[in-house]
């Protein structure tokens, strides 16, 4: 059994699962806001590219693929965040009731018929 007030000293050692240096050093959160700054403007640029392609008159379904789809969407959900997953709590009367729970007990029936 887990001691349940381990003292502050130990509480968050490596053994926990924790890296001991306390985790990412500022040099490399750093360098990942340049990378996402980076994949922003790369992003930007692209899809204007394809505006101006567009614009130009090419059909738009010559840029119907998994992987401009994937773009649009990455470069939307980062503006604008990733829409929130709808989950139906109603049950299937339209409450937030959950359904009844019913208990059905048996009783032996005796053998005592003698139906020897």
């Amino acid at each position: 059994m887990a001691n349940p007030n381990p003292s502050p000293s130990t509480r968050f050692g490596a053994e926990n699962g924790n890296k001991p240096n306390g985790g990412k050093t500022s040099a490399q959160r750093q360098a990942e806001y340049a990378a996402a700054e980076k994949a922003a403007l790369i992003g930007d640029r692209l899809v204007s590219c394809i505006m101006e392609k567009l614009e130009s008159g090419q059909d738009a379904l010559e840029f119907i693929d998994q992987a401009t789809l994937k773009l649009l969407k990455d470069v939307q959900d980062r503006a604008h965040g990733t829409p929130k997953q709808a989950v139906d709590h109603t049950s299937s009367d339209g409450s937030m009731t959950p359904p009844a729970t019913v208990e059905l007990v048996a009783k032996p029936v005796p053998d005592d018929q003698g139906d020897d």
